[in-house]
This record gives structure tokens, C-alpha cells and sequence, in this order.
């Protein structure tokens, strides 16, 4: 989410929710309303200059990211082999590779600690978060 306007969710918190779901190996999806534009000029460009910061911070800090409008996100998750195709211009991209084998392993760990407190608490007094982290830290990342 990124709404700078009201405050809340600039490019710095919308960029740590975008690592989150990055981590957990799902698509990455900006949410933000036109009123972010539309208000005063200073807004205007304080907004466009933060969304800008966050796209830049997105696609140098994170890997193989690649940008997708939402119906071609949904034809790659419905048809997982077939090519990405632009439908607004001729062109098309390969297919969104899928997580196979033990490269699923990390976003799995990543989803039940962003999702389940109660169970990464009771990793930490195991001490199971050890080799969880040990993990998640030698994956390869892959978008």
C-alpha cells in the first residue's frame, strides 16, 4: 500500500511490505489512489517523487523482478508454462518461473513466520529458528 498523502504508508513501509511478499515468493502488488496525485502541487510531486523511490528501491534492491499488469499476472498463475504476452503492445516475455524442489523451502519458512507468531515463538525457544534462518539466509532468492 502506498498512500503518502495520508501519512501512513510512504515508499519506506510500502517497500518493507513489498520485501515481505518478496520473501514469501508472491507477487508483488501497489496499491495507491489517484487523490495522491490530485491534491496540491507539493503533494502531486512529493508523490510521484516517493513512488518513483519506491520502484527504484524495488528494482535495484530485489532480483529478478519483472513487472506485470494484473491480467497477465492471472494468465501466468492459471497457465504457468506459457509465455507472459503484453496484450496492450505485440510483445511478449518467458514464462514466470515457478519454485521447484528445495527453492520452495525458504518462502515456506518466510510465510509461517509472517503468518503464525505463535509458532515462530515456540521456534525460538526450541531453538529450531536456527537452522530456519540458516535456510532462509543460503537460498537462492528468485522472484
Amino acid at each position: 500500500m502506498y498512500e503518502p498523502v495520508d501519512g501512513k504508508n510512504t515508499a519506506d513501509t510500502a517497500y518493507k511490505e513489498a520485501v515481505i511478499a518478496f520473501k514469501q515468493a508472491l507477487p508483488i502488488s501497489i496499491s495507491t489512489h489517484r487523490y495522491n496525485y490530485t491534491r496540491s502541487i507539493q503533494e502531486h510531486q512529493a508523490s510521484l517523487a516517493g513512488l518513483n523511490t519506491l520502484l527504484n528501491n524495488i528494482t535495484r534492491k530485489l532480483a529478478d523482478i519483472r513487472f506485470v499488469s494484473s491480467p497477465e499476472l492471472g494468465r501466468s498463475i492459471t497457465t504457468p508454462a506459457q509465455e507472459v504476452v503484453n496484450q496492450f503492445e505485440p510483445s511478449s516475455y518467458p514464462a514466470i518461473k515457478r519454485l521447484d524442489g528445495p527453492a520452495k523451502l525458504s518462502p515456506f519458512l518466510y510465510r509461517l513466520y509472517y503468518r503464525h507468531p505463535k509458532l515462530v515463538i515456540a521456534s525460538y525457544l526450541s531453538g529450531l529458528i536456527i537452522p530456519a534462518w540458516i535456510i532462509c539466509k543460503t537460498q537462492k532468492k528468485s522472484a
